[in-house]
């Protein structure tokens, strides 16, 4: 299990393309990096609760290195910004990034405190929750106790980016919706190039239910998955006009017979 800092992009992706024609919706919603209720998760989840308590915790990079070379990586590691860490008793890995200190000291990173060990906090979102790890390890062994903390400030700044994502979703589908109403007073609707039996039209209906019914059941997904198409006609046979049948022949011979002939139709 890795805990890392993410990337933000851009929250709201346009709703319509600038273009004529039936409006494209894009209603698709980014997936929050919180959960609604944080503190509730962080105190009554048992891994929470487990890492909550102070315990021995490793350095885990370079293990494959001599123990001199590892002591140089890890501190060259730490003044970069960035460090592996594994709490002992769970197994559980954190790659930590923190503000780097050239000269041996940041708000995440003291080098000072205390002779021969290091105190690091990074903050970061885990399974949902805004966490704070601290701790403090020995230069020399490498190892030290640590434990996860809830991370309040920045969980109020996360809530409250998840509720404006909320919002914004449901403004585009209000959005939508408007679009949709509007789009249905103008008249404008699809015109199909034939005219259709009753049997066709019964299937139309009830196929356009099934849509309807699936789209309210899931709005946001129902325009991913659909795909449209305009019915095109095309004749597999066109008769030949009466002047492309015209021949060529003697005032005497007989008439040449016709047929007669009708397009045939498919789509």
């Amino acid at each position: 299990m890795l805990g890392h800092h993410y990337d933000s992009g851009p929250l709201v992706p346009p709703l319509y393309d600038p273009q004529g024609g039936p409006p494209k919706p894009r209603l698709m919603f980014k997936m929050p990096r919180v959960v609604p209720d944080q503190k509730t998760k962080f105190e009554s989840d048992e891994l929470f609760r487990r890492l909550a308590r102070e315990t021995e915790v490793r350095y885990t990079g370079h293990r494959d290195r001599p123990a001199e070379e590892r002591r140089q990586k890890f501190q060259t590691q730490c003044r970069d910004g960035y460090t592996e860490v594994a709490f002992v008793n769970t197994g559980v890995n954190l790659q930590l990034t923190f503000t780097p200190a050239p000269a041996g000291y940041s708000p995440d990173l003291d080098f000072n405190k205390d002779p021969g060990k290091v105190h690091i906090k990074s903050h970061f979102i885990m399974n949902g929750v805004c966490v704070r790890w601290r701790g403090v390890l020995d230069l020399e062994r490498l190892d030290g106790v640590g434990c996860l903390e809830y991370d309040e400030d920045n969980a109020r700044l996360e809530d409250a980016m998840l509720r404006d994502e909320i919002e914004r979703y449901k403004e585009r589908i209000r959005d939508f919706q408007e679009k949709q109403r509007t789009f249905k007073e103008q008249g404008v609707r699809k015109v199909v190039p034939r005219m259709l039996t009753p049997d066709q039209r019964l299937t139309r209906l009830d196929t356009l239910r099934t849509f309807l019914a699936r789209f309210q059941a899931d709005p946001a997904s129902f325009f991913q998955r659909f795909v449209t198409l305009d019915d095109t006609w095309d004749h597999h046979f066109e008769p030949e006009s009466k002047n492309q049948s015209k021949r060529w022949k003697h005032h005497e011979s007989p008439s040449p017979p016709k047929f007669r002939q009708v397009m045939s139709l498919a789509r």
